[in-house]
């Protein structure tokens, strides 16, 4: 359309050309003159279409903002619940001073004003019966429009509200479930909002435009050479906006007025055509750039109000645009992004071409704060552009919460919840990966089964609460006890297991395993009592007891009941148990005291 626009504008030029040189004899004067003369009809007829839209753009704005607001789920609730004061401090907050609105009301299905909230004083009664008869009849227009239909649509139009014309906009308030379902009740109430067009939006358009004199006045007034009238939504005109345009060589034409007698008969045929293919480009070009300029505006809006932190960079990785929700969730300034790497904020990076096969791509990443910290995120990236100017858009979304939530899940599927140690589950899949890397590494790796003695009896002397006391003791003592790289897991009661991998020696266990019940046997000072247990602990060592999970289980649990029926307090060596008849789990019962500070004695668990 541009292109089109500007071939007619060059046949234009070329004609004009053709009507100069074959009658410049008597036209240069003439020419110039008549130039003048349509320059200052263009003017006038240009100054009235900015104005008009500028109005335009006003009611658009206006439209967008109430239809936003009318599926305003909080404003249900507070209409609802008659929470006048929170609904007045909200669109103080919002409408009033971020879009620079005159007026923000919330009426009832009656017309009666729920939240009335102006830059001016517009209580007086009389201002008040006038904004109720307006405005019903706005919504009246808007109710014959929707006749007939489940539509949440508003409306928009003129109205004069205390001497000044004011564009108008309204819109039922429903929820966004209520609209996205089309179950729409009947309206119980409006939002209405107005910009009037008051001095300051006046000023506004005449320090755009060059506009002097700009002011309201009664429909047909004189004094102005210029004027847009304004129909109400009743139908009536009352008022105009009116200007008066720049005067261009006025005086210049009243003098080449002879010369422009005889130059209008000889350029007649020539400029003409010329004239009319101008204007009709002009105006095609005007309402082009209108258009443009509104499609950037609304993919601007939605790229700076989108959830999601999207972020622009080009062929060679370079930040050319983001969004509002990325510098504010990373912390930076819009400013200080443009121009610097994109791996200056995305950790994980795909490769030079992440898209070169032309599908979209999907990965989890990272991106980095100003503060440098790491935030998990979801991407979903592609490309825009012709080839040789192509961008790639980032779309990351925040997956923080639900890795938290996955991570506790887990926590919770892999942990004895009393003790915070790995469970049964966790220790049988940690214990297998551990004997396999022994075994690659041509190491042994040992396994202790612990049973602690006499923690039955201080269960049943002292509750269960104080045998949770005991058993989270115990926890913590083999955590500060423990390497680095050893496990220990509880599997069940007063039973844990501890897995010793990178073991050069059976001697090297049976240090730990006497260090660990001599630390075990020392006093635990609950809440109830200060009490003693002691310790029975089975080894046994892969690859000598065995190999498997299973087979290193048995033999130490073997090795554990024969230090028990030894009168526990002490360990056994799987290797020494095997074949020496000693009872096992089924066989043994073994006895003996467990002492407490108060001196009870009691039958081991």
């Amino acid at each position: 359309m541009i292109q089109k626009g500007v071939v007619e504008i060059l046949k234009g030029i070329v004609l004009t050309q053709v009507a100069i040189f074959a009658i410049a004899f008597c036209a240069i004067s003439g020419a110039a003159a008549f130039s003048l003369v349509q320059q200052y009809r263009l003017t006038k007829e240009h100054d009235r279409a900015l104005v008009s839209a500028h109005l335009s753009d006003a009611s658009d704005k206006l439209r967008g903002i109430v239809i936003d607001f009318g599926f305003w789920d909080e404003a249900v609730d507070m209409i609802a619940s008659r929470d006048v004061e929170t609904l007045e401090r909200e669109l103080t907050g919002y409408l009033l001073t971020v879009h620079k609105l005159d007026l923000a009301v919330v009426i009832d299905a009656a017309g009666t004003r729920m939240a009335p909230v102006e830059k001016e004083d517009h209580h007086a009664d009389d201002f008040r019966e006038l904004f109720k008869v307006e405005i019903a009849k706005l919504i009246a227009r808007r109710n014959e429009r929707m006749e007939g239909q489940q539509n949440a649509g508003g409306a928009v139009g003129w109205v004069m509200l205390g001497g000044l014309p004011h564009l108008v906009a309204l819109s039922p308030v429903y929820t966004s479930e209520q609209f996205e379902t089309r179950t729409l009740p009947a309206v119980m109430s409006w939002l209405v909002l107005a910009m009037a067009v008051d001095g300051a939006m006046l000023g506004r358009m005449a320090e755009r435009y060059s506009l002097k004199d700009a002011a309201v006045t009664p429909a047909g007034a004189d004094g102005f050479n210029n004027a847009l009238r304004l129909r109400m939504n009743d139908g009536t005109v009352p008022v105009q906006i009116a200007w008066n345009s720049r005067p261009i060589g006025v005086m210049f034409v009243l003098v080449a007025v002879p010369f422009m007698l005889v130059s209008t008969l000889l350029l007649f045929a020539f400029s003409l055509r010329v004239i009319r293919r101008t204007q009709a480009v002009g105006r095609s070009l005007d309402i082009l750039h209108h258009e443009t300029q509104m499609e950037r505006a609304q993919l601007r809006s939605l790229f700076d109000n989108a959830r999601d932190s999207l972020l622009v960079y080009d062929a060679t990785r370079t930040i050319v645009d983001c969004n509002h929700q990325l510098c504010e969730r990373l912390g930076f300034a819009r400013e200080s992004l443009i121009g610097r790497p994109v791996e200056t904020i995305v950790v994980e990076y795909p490769g030079d071409n992440p898209v070169a096969s032309g599908a979209e791509d999907e990965f989890v990443s990272a991106l980095r704060t100003v503060s440098n910290e790491m935030v998990p995120v979801e991407v979903r990236l592609g490309f825009f552009g012709k080839e040789d100017e192509r961008q790639y858009l980032i779309s990351a979304r925040d997956i923080t919460a639900r890795l938290e939530a996955e991570k506790a899940i887990w926590h919770k599927a892999h942990f004895d919840p009393l003790t915070d140690l790995p469970n049964r589950a966790l220790f049988g899949s940690e214990f297998a990966d551990h004997l396999d890397r022994s075994a690659e590494a041509g190491s042994r790796c040992a396994l202790l089964y612990v049973d602690l003695d006499g923690f039955k009896a201080i269960n049943d002397t002292y509750g269960h609460d104080a045998g949770d006391a005991l058993l989270r003791a115990v926890a913590n003592r083999f955590r500060g006890h423990m390497r680095e790289n050893d496990l220990v897991a509880r599997l069940g009661g007063d039973e844990f297991a501890v897995i010793l991998p990178g073991i050069a020696a059976p001697e090297d266990v049976i240090g730990i395993a006497e260090s660990l019940a001599g630390r075990l046997a020392q006093p635990y000072d609950l809440e109830q009592a200060r009490v003693e247990i002691s310790a029975s602990i089975g080894i046994a060592i892969a690859p000598e007891d065995g190999r498997t999970p299973g087979a290193l289980l048995l033999a130490a649990d073997k090795a554990m009941y024969e230090a028990k029926y030894s009168d526990g307090g002490c360990y056994r060596l799987a290797g020494a148990v095997v074949s020496s008849g000693k009872p096992g789990r089924d066989d043994a019962a073994p006895g003996g005291p467990a002492r407490t500070v108060a001196g009870r004695r009691t039958r081991r668990g």
